[in-house]
């Protein structure tokens, strides 16, 4: 017959073991859902370079093309929503051109190849630099900045500091750059 002492050890070793497991386990969850989180905001974020880039090529082999782009979206949202419902709506297709355009520097046509046209699956287990590391969201605010250097500064410090830009470009984004024009229009540069 096992001993009360005996009892309380084991039962204190299956407590500690138990924390173990409960402590591994949640690690592990956050790191899973951390990385499913990465990959549905890169394919996200490509799959609407890769939209943008279509409705930009589609637009520039028509004839009228102020008329003609604005039907191309208008024909492929109708066809992306009936396909999928919502979420490809025409500010969302404009969204995903300018995107493009201002960013198109960021993938090779290789890439662009294995991931739109190839569909390749082993595609992000390659990748060692990711072209995107914010949500499509803040880059929605970043595509209003006009300037490339000053999108790419709130872009990185973003990265860096892991911000929500989202709220800190919204709120902060205007009173930060009139400082800053302020600041730099005293020292005698200027900003055209």
């Amino acid at each position: 017959m096992k001993k009360k002492t005996d009892l309380i050890i084991a039962e204190s070793a299956f407590i500690t073991d138990m924390g173990a497991l409960c402590r591994n386990s949640i690690d592990l969850i956050r790191y899973a859902r951390g990385l499913a989180v990465q990959h549905v905001n890169i394919i996200e974020l490509m799959t609407n370079y890769a939209l943008g880039r279509w409705i930009v090529e589609e637009q520039q082999n028509g004839q009228d093309r102020a008329q003609y782009g604005a039907r191309v979206i208008d024909r492929l949202s109708e066809a992306l929503t009936e396909e999928f419902g919502r979420g490809y709506s025409r500010e969302t297709l404009r969204n995903a051109r300018k995107f493009y355009l201002t960013f198109q520097e960021r993938i090779s046509q290789t890439l662009f190849t294995e991931f739109a046209i190839e569909k390749s699956q082993t595609l992000f287990g390659k990748l060692k630099d990711v072209p995107f590391t914010l949500p499509w969201s803040h880059y929605l605010i970043l595509m209003r900045i006009k300037n490339p250097d000053e999108r790419k500064f709130y872009e990185l410090k973003s990265s860096k500091l892991h911000h929500n830009i989202h709220i800190k470009l919204q709120s902060k984004y205007k009173t930060v750059v009139l400082n800053l024009m302020n600041t730099l229009h005293q020292c005698g540069v200027y900003f055209y």
